[in-house]
């Protein structure tokens, strides 16, 4: 008994051994990949700009980070989806955008670092109301601090119900809105992902997708691993793979993210979709429906979609854009794209995106 105990303890000691230096391999391979990657994000031409700071917002510290070749150039301030998933970590992911565009990512209430700052809470009485006025304190604020005359908004996902939202209360800050992964109306949306991706898996002779998503059923859903299930097998249709590898693991090797970040990375999306969806879905964002904002928006209207778009749909997504009235508007489709097509097409995304900015100002 007592070898056995010895050659239990033995055993653990040396697991224990193996994963310390495992992991610190790891952590001195993730730092000579930082340094290594660090000089393709520096932006040394005289008027650009490459600033981190936590702006005050209503009362609230939340951070922005500022990035662009020529701070003179249009202002795109993105609006990141999933609700707590941040895209300022995703810096690498956008370095072209940099050349053509001032870059502004934001931190949202419930999200990245400005969850961080809160304690790693979100205020219970956080409303999508409450965060529009936050946006557009936050447009009015780089106005003023890039000396511009107005800002273009690009929302992903959640981003895209918050930027409707405040192109709709503050046309007068906005030059253009441009959406992907476009929520039109949360319920339908769910309804027509869920067998679109049901047909996918009958398609492919699927078992084991078609055992899930028969097992959860058709939405409305009363929990949130039962969306979980749908989502997982979306993405994995979508992207080949899981998105730990498409969206996570990238990220360890970005520069200017640290380990809190990622740890917090998780906590924050939980955190947030306990917050508008609920335990039991039934949070406000469930029933949300865009065109009870009315049809009318003072400023250019354009999606962006990926044809294949298993969360978002996009049919909804350019019935949205035919339903708006607005002084220009247009829908674009990616093929061979889906909800994540801003990352997976990011050339093609970002050469519509130009076009689209161009023809806003004509």
């Amino acid at each position: 008994m007592k070898r056995v105990i010895k050659w239990l303890i033995t055993g653990v000691a040396g697991l224990i051994l193996i994963v310390a230096i495992a992991a610190l391999i790891g952590l001195g391979y993730r730092e000579w990949r930082h340094r290594a990657i660090e000089p393709q994000y520096e932006i040394a031409t005289p008027n650009g700009i490459d600033e981190a700071l936590f702006v005050d917002l209503n009362g609230t510290p939340q951070w922005v980070t500022i990035r662009g070749h020529d701070r003179s150039n249009p202002v795109v301030l993105m609006l990141h989806g999933g609700g707590g998933s941040s895209m300022s970590s995703f810096t690498g992911t956008f370095l072209d955008w940099e050349r053509d565009f001032v870059l502004v990512q934001w931190d949202q209430p419930g999200a990245g670092r400005t969850y961080r700052a809160a304690g790693r809470e979100i205020d219970p009485d956080l409303t999508i109301e409450q965060m529009t006025d936050d946006g557009n304190r936050l447009a009015e604020w780089l106005i003023e601090y890039l000396d511009a005359d107005s800002i273009n908004l690009l929302g992903w996902s959640w981003g895209s119900v918050l930027g409707v939202y405040m192109a709709k209360a503050r046309p007068d800050l906005y030059s253009a809105y441009i959406g992907t992964g476009q929520v039109l109306d949360m319920v339908r949306g769910e309804e027509v992902a869920y067998a679109n991706v049901l047909a996918k898996a009958e398609q492919r002779g699927d078992a084991q997708a078609i055992e899930d998503l028969t097992r959860i059923g058709a939405p409305p859903y009363d929990a949130a691993d039962e969306i979980a299930a749908h989502r997982s097998w979306a993405i994995q249709y979508e992207l080949g793979q899981s998105a730990l590898g498409t969206l996570m693991l990238p990220v360890l090797f970005e520069p200017r993210v640290t380990l809190s970040d990622i740890l917090d990375s998780r906590t924050a999306r939980d955190a947030w979709g306990n917050h508008f969806f609920g335990d039991t879905l039934r949070g406000p964002l469930v029933d949300l429906d865009l065109t009870m904002l009315g049809a009318r928006f003072d400023v250019p209207m354009f999606v962006i979609q990926g044809a294949q778009d298993d969360f978002t749909p996009a049919s909804l997504a350019r019935e949205f854009v035919d339903f708006v009235d607005a002084p220009a508007k247009d829908f674009f489709a990616i093929d061979g794209a889906g909800h994540f097509a801003i990352i997976s097409k990011n050339e093609q995304f970002l050469q519509i995106v130009r076009n689209a900015l161009t023809s806003a100002q004509h």
